[in-house]
């Protein structure tokens, strides 16, 4: 058998190692919608923020305009503790959006329940504007007009919160929250008249 002799050997160029530069791939965002899941996050953190400030001056609006506090506490013997009970409902709706929204899990339920409470608590004080007449005696119209309109910016505030997620986004939390709301605000309306009718006394 024959070897050929003849073949050169490989010049230094050839045996050199190719170095082979793979461009990393660079990471991508996910996106939610139009925007980056960062920019929504961002987005969703000032509404709550927006709508967390409404609902405290809203809640304080509430307790001046509903309740008169101060009267009641000159009247404790006779007029605080039978309020009691609707106090504490009202302000126990206020805390528990105010919660949702800052353990930062449930914010769609808070945005809705905020939502509930600001369109039903503000018309409410509205219709009860109009049937009252209470812009003929300004200086107790004041305390219902302040309600109505601290309510409607939480209205407001939660439903631009609404923009900050996709449009095929579950509307389930905003509906059940919606709906603890609408409890919330329509059981003291109720109660009363349905303690008359149990002959309950309730104040």
């Amino acid at each position: 058998m024959e070897f050929q002799r003849d073949i050169a050997p490989p010049s230094a160029e050839e045996s050199r190692v190719v170095e082979v530069k793979v461009e990393q791939e660079k990471p991508r965002q996910t996106r939610v919608g139009a925007m980056s899941f960062s920019e929504a996050l961002a987005k969703v953190e000032a509404h709550r923020t927006k709508v967390q400030t409404a609902l405290g001056f809203a809640m304080l609006a509430r307790i001046i305009g509903d309740f008169d506090v101060p009267h009641l506490v000159r009247n404790a013997n006779t007029l605080l503790v039978p309020e009691l009970p609707f106090i504490g409902l009202a302000v126990l709706s206020y805390l528990i959006v105010l919660w949702f929204l800052a353990v930062h899990t449930r914010d769609r339920w808070g945005f809705g329940m905020a939502l509930g409470i600001g369109v039903l608590q503000a018309m409410y004080v509205i219709v009860q504007i109009v049937v009252g007449r209470a812009w003929e005696t300004p200086m107790e119209a004041w305390r219902p007009a302040l309600q109505a309109i601290t309510h409607l910016l939480v209205a407001f505030a939660a439903f631009r919160a609404g923009g900050s997620y996709p449009p095929h986004d579950s509307k389930k939390p905003w509906i059940f929250g919606f709906a603890t709301g609408f409890i919330f605000v329509v059981l003291p309306w109720v109660a009363e008249p349905l303690a008359d009718v149990m002959g309950w006394q309730l104040r």
